[in-house]
């Protein structure tokens, strides 16, 4: 099984958004005898791009049971980090008009000591952490919001 997690839809530009997309069908055609699993986050992002593109006899939906860290998300990103590997796709920069909080660098990655400061912080981040933890393998996808 393969898992793909990312950024949300707000944390990318029409470019970048279209690069992710890009990139998500590129993985699920490329590795058609797997299955696929996702978060289906409401945030409209990689999962919703993930759901959207892969063949639903394919498609494994991991929903947390609350909208909260424990008890909800975190277990739902421990399930998808049994992931054979996980794809992290996350943008490079913020857009000129997100309105979250914003964060300097990544400090998931930063803790791994892997390259913090060339992407936006992710949960997904730490769902490949744990994945890493597990033996599995993570690989991440830098998409440029920009020209």
């Amino acid at each position: 099984m393969i898992g793909i997690v990312g950024n949300g839809r707000d944390k990318f530009t029409e470019l970048g958004y279209n690069r992710a997309y890009n990139i998500v069908v590129n993985i699920i055609n490329s590795n058609i005898n797997e299955q696929i699993c996702s978060g289906n986050s409401p945030m409209l992002g990689i999962d919703y791009l993930v759901k959207q593109n892969t063949p639903s006899n394919r498609y494994i939906e991991y929903n947390p049971v609350t909208l909260k860290w424990n008890n909800g998300y975190r277990e739902r990103n421990l399930q998808i980090a049994k992931s054979r590997i996980v794809y992290v796709i996350v943008a490079n920069k913020y857009p000129k008009e997100y309105k979250g909080i914003k964060f300097e660098s990544c400090y998931h990655c930063k803790s791994m000591n892997k390259d913090y400061n060339n992407h936006i912080k992710s949960g997904a981040c730490w769902t490949a952490k744990q994945a890493i933890k597990l033996g599995n393998e993570s690989q991440w996808m830098v998409i440029n919001n920009f020209e």
